[in-house]
């Protein structure tokens, strides 16, 4: 039976290292794969000219694009909250992202990040949301998986 995956990232490149290999044989295995990653990804680190942040930002989010691709994604969405700074965003804000995705598209298996993951992004996108009650928002949702 085809099974929907979707790996939920605070930045571009965590779903790459956090669980890449398991989500390529989720595509080699024909399950549809999706990838939701919150954040814009860099701008916390940027300095200087404000075009070459523009550049570096649009050669990230292409690099990811990429990466998904390699990956056998199906869809990659990248989103705007800026780098490092979620818990700058209002909390209803990053759980309407997270729950709009697991509504569309209804997963069977989410991936997403550790509990004990330190950065201050990751703990704001997945747990302070309450991650908990998406088994209450979408009962598609039969296994989390944590990275």
């Amino acid at each position: 039976m085809k099974k929907r995956i979707l790996a939920i990232a605070a930045h571009p490149d965590d779903e790459t290292l956090g669980c890449g290999a398991t989500l390529a044989l989720h595509a080699k295995k024909n399950n549809d794969v999706h990838i939701l990653i919150l954040g814009e990804g860099m701008t916390a680190r940027a300095t200087g000219n404000s075009l070459l942040k523009k550049n570096s930002l649009a050669l990230l989010h292409q690099n990811a694009r990429a990466a998904a691709k390699i990956l056998g994604a199906k869809e990659i969405h990248i989103g705007s909250l800026p780098d490092n700074r979620f818990d700058t965003v209002p909390l209803l804000t990053i759980v309407k992202r997270i729950e709009e995705k697991i509504q569309k598209f209804r997963p069977d298996v989410i991936f997403t990040h550790h509990p004990g993951d330190l950065n201050i992004d990751q703990f704001e996108s997945i747990y302070r949301n309450g991650f908990g009650r998406i088994g209450e928002s979408s009962p598609a949702v039969k296994v989390i998986r944590c990275f």
